[in-house]
């Protein structure tokens, strides 16, 4: 069976990891089953009878697992559901007649936060649920995509990106307003968010000429990280530990594409796997002190 790997969690000895079962089918792969590892061992999430199911992203809260995901019923024209289990028991998110995709989830107290976004047929908006109540964070007149959220108090963070032909950005959201923190007309990406002691760190990458390069900012501000200007370069995911910025990413190497981990804007650790394609979705850097 192949599986796929979207997100891991770290809750004092045990590793969760949240992905998906997939099955090839002519020269694609349908997604079977939402998958929750515990320590390496296996479960599948229920979901009703789907077309396409997926587990997309997982937060630990105290002795509570919760997932976001995705499904696709196995009627005709049925529109892809937003799903989060709490403890391997589904509930609904959202509309069940617009196509919608979770991104990212964020629980504080008793309160669960997921974000994602809704294909309209009109366009792309982008949200934020908070106990299934939604937030508006643009208009389909603007494609966006919201792919990670972070609750620091009363505050709400989101980054996403604008896809669209007057609107080519990198954007931050606080408590529903944007901010741009690129703007062009090349290819844009934000793809994270994450906060430690009240600085908020957004991460992504934008083409420069032919090239794409990755970006970090602290606080709204550029941070400085080391790159080849060889090749493309990207920034997927950060957090801080210990004082320290540790962003994932993947770069072009002489032609190869390697994964590898910055620590304060430099390479430290190289990640490749020259015997098969292999993709790399999550990062979670566990404190020395653990």
């Amino acid at each position: 069976m192949a599986t796929v790997a979207n997100d891991i969690q770290v809750s004092g000895d045990d590793v969760y990891v949240a992905g998906s079962a997939l099955e090839k089918e002519g020269t694609s792969y349908r997604y079977t089953n939402a998958l929750l590892w515990k320590n390496g061992q296996a479960q599948v999430l229920n979901a009703p009878p789907s077309k396409s199911v997926s587990a997309n992203a997982l937060f630990i809260s105290g002795n509570d697992v919760y997932v976001a995901g995705f499904y696709v019923p196995e009627s005709v024209n049925a529109t892809s559901r937003a799903i989060v289990w709490k403890n391997g028991v589904m509930m609904n998110i959202g509309s069940t007649s617009i196509h919608t995709r979770l991104e990212d989830i964020f629980v504080s107290g008793s309160a669960i936060y997921v974000v994602g976004h809704e294909n309209t047929q009109g366009g792309i908006v982008s949200k934020y649920w908070k106990n299934g109540v939604p937030t508006v964070l643009s208009e389909s007149s603007s494609t966006t995509y919201a792919k990670s959220i972070h609750v620091d108090g009363t505050d709400v963070y989101v980054v996403g990106y604008a896809d669209a032909l007057g609107d080519r950005s990198l954007k931050l959201w606080k408590n529903g307003v944007p901010t741009n923190l690129i703007s062009g007309t090349s290819v844009i990406r934000g793809l994270n968010v994450s906060v430690s002691n009240g600085n908020v760190y957004a991460t992504g990458y934008e083409q420069v000429g032919s090239k794409y390069a990755p970006r970090v900012f602290k606080n709204n501000e550029p941070l400085p990280i080391q790159h080849s200007n060889s090749g493309h370069s990207y920034a997927f995911s950060s957090q801080v530990v210990d004082g320290k910025v540790y962003v994932l990413g993947q770069e072009d190497q002489n032609g190869a594409m390697t994964y590898l981990v910055w620590e304060d804007g430099k390479e430290i650790k190289y990640l490749t796997n020259t015997s098969q394609p292999m993709e790399l979705h999550s990062m979670y850097v566990v404190p020395k002190n653990l």
